[in-house]
Parts: C-alpha cells; structure tokens; sequence
C-alpha cells in the first residue's frame, strides 16, 4: 500500500480457512450452540462506555472511509442486547491461549487450533468442550487489570451484522488473522458470560463494506459460558485519510448482558500509523489498552493476536 512502511500487503490463499470450511460447525463454535449460558446478570439498566454514538445510514460498498468524521454522542439505543442469534463457542480455548493483557502470550496458532483428527482442540492439546464452564479468573485475567479505553465508533457500524465466528472466507485478499481473548469485569473477579461483541473492519486495502456486500467484514458473535470468545478473519488494511494515514485496526462494540456498552478500537503493535501518527487526532490508538501484539508465522504469512476486554 503506497505510503505504507509496512510494505505490499500480500494476498494469499487462505488455506487455514478453507480447512476450517470442511468442519462440522461445532468444531468452530457453529450455529448449533447459538444460545450461549447465562451469567446470572438481569439488570435492565443500561450504560454506555463511550464517547460517540451511532452513525449516518451512508452506502459504504468499497469506499475507502474515514473513522474520525461525523461521529455524534450517543446513547447506546442503537444496538440489540445479546440475543439468541448470536454465535458461541461452547469452549473458546479451542481457538484460545491463555493470554496477558494485551498480549503477553500468544494467541493459539491456526495450526493448533485443528486437531489431527479434524476436530477443533485447545492449545493445552484438550478436545473442544472437554472443560467446564467457569467465570472465574483461573490465572488468565490481564495483569495488571486494566479497564480497556473507549474509542470512536466512527461513522460506519451497521446493526445486524451477520452471526460468525469467520469474518472473511477463503478467497479473500490479504494475510489471514486469528483474534482470541476474553471479557472480564472491572477489576479483573470475574469473567462475563453471554456478552455480545459486534465487530467490524476495513479489507487488506482499506475498504469498508456494507452489508449488502457478500463478505461485508463484519459479524456479530457471544462470549461462550467462561466469558471467551474468538474469530477468524484477515488484517486490516491502513487506508489514507484527511490529514494522514489511519493505522490498521478493527472495530468492536461490547454488550454484557446488564446492557453495559464498551464501543473500541484494536490496534497492532509496531503499526507506524498509531498516535501521534494517526490521521485521526480523536482516536485512541496510542492508549496501551487497544494494543495487542501480533503473532505471525509461516509462508504464506498468518497472525494471531490476544485481546482481553475489561469493563
């Protein structure tokens, strides 16, 4: 990408993904467990963690887009709460490692995320859904616990988005990326069960999508019963914006179930775009809780990455 010290993005085959497409969809969290497990939380009360609300409906199909523009304050009313459509996995360790913070352990590799035999495994080498369900920290929560920043939404968050645990197939340009973590509750006691985390990203050239196109980059997925979660797709693209260029980064907008919204923005380690550099003077991709390290390996190149949400 011209400007970019990253150099050319490749586009390679996506051969992880189709081996993922030739699964039963319970080996990848498929839609046989759409209903995820309670936490026990009912409150109806909603709050917001974030300084911009939604956006303009605006046609967005392969238009290079800009996150720092028209952004509003908002009140949260402009996404679903969690609901049965959502996609888990019944034990998101099959596509997880422990991790720290924001990185400190790698996220699983693709490789050990699919067993020998097919079936999707655990990065301790555990058949998916061996364990049992717990919220509880078990040594896995970042440290230190620190509460992960609002960032802007951004113009271009469309409710709706399709329930997937796979953001981008098989045939789609660019470097294949794994993102792991887990959703804790302030202070890092406990872990939140049944959390809706909405996503949402450029393609490898800086592009958004609407919904209308075939693969629009976006889904909406559950955190599984020990508050994990995980999906596949590829890295983002930086894009050129008024004023400079945005750095690579994807989208989330974070529902627990007592209707506490966290709207964010992931970025990568070592991205020459992040603040002071970023084009968007009012994005936080300079604030440590947005940044994650990215794995990578192989030729063709994949990555993985740890991201741990604290609310």
């Amino acid at each position: 990408m011209s400007g970019d010290s990253w150099g050319k993005e490749a586009q390679p085959r996506r051969a992880f993904l189709s081996k993922l497409s030739t699964l039963p969809l319970a080996a990848v969290g498929g839609s046989a467990l759409l209903s995820g497990c309670s936490d026990g939380q009912s409150s109806t009360k909603e709050t917001v963690v974030d300084g911009a609300g939604r956006s303009s409906d605006t046609a967005l199909s392969d238009t290079t887009l800009s996150d720092g523009e028209r952004s509003t304050t908002g009140d949260g009313a402009g996404s679903d709460a969690a609901g049965p459509d959502a996609v888990t996995a019944s034990d998101t360790s099959a596509l997880d490692a422990s991790g720290q913070g924001d990185g400190g352990s790698d996220a699983a590799s693709v490789d050990s995320a699919i067993g020998s035999d097919g079936t999707s495994v655990g990065a301790d080498g555990s058949a998916d859904g061996a364990g049992t369900c717990s919220t509880a920290p078990q040594g896995q929560a970042p440290q230190p616990c620190v509460d992960t920043g609002a960032d802007l939404e951004g113009p271009y968050f469309e409710a709706n988005a399709p329930s997937s645990l796979v953001l981008a197939g098989p045939k789609e340009p660019g470097e294949p990326l794994l993102i792991t973590g887990r959703v804790y509750d302030h202070g890092c006691a406990a872990a939140i069960a049944n959390t809706q985390i909405e996503v949402w990203q450029a393609d490898d050239k800086g592009k958004y999508r609407d919904l209308n196109h075939k693969t629009p980059l976006r889904a909406t997925l559950l955190s599984d019963c020990s508050g994990k979660f995980s999906f596949t797709t590829i890295l983002p693209g930086a894009y050129l914006d008024v004023g400079g260029y945005r750095p690579r980064h994807i989208h989330f907008r974070v529902t627990t179930p007592s209707k506490t919204i966290l709207i964010t923005q992931l970025y990568f380690a070592g991205d020459p775009y992040l603040s002071p550099n970023d084009s968007c003077g009012s994005c936080k991709s300079g604030d440590a809780s947005h940044i994650v390290k990215l794995t990578s390996k192989g030729k063709p190149v994949s990555h993985s990455a740890h991201f741990d949400i604290v609310l």
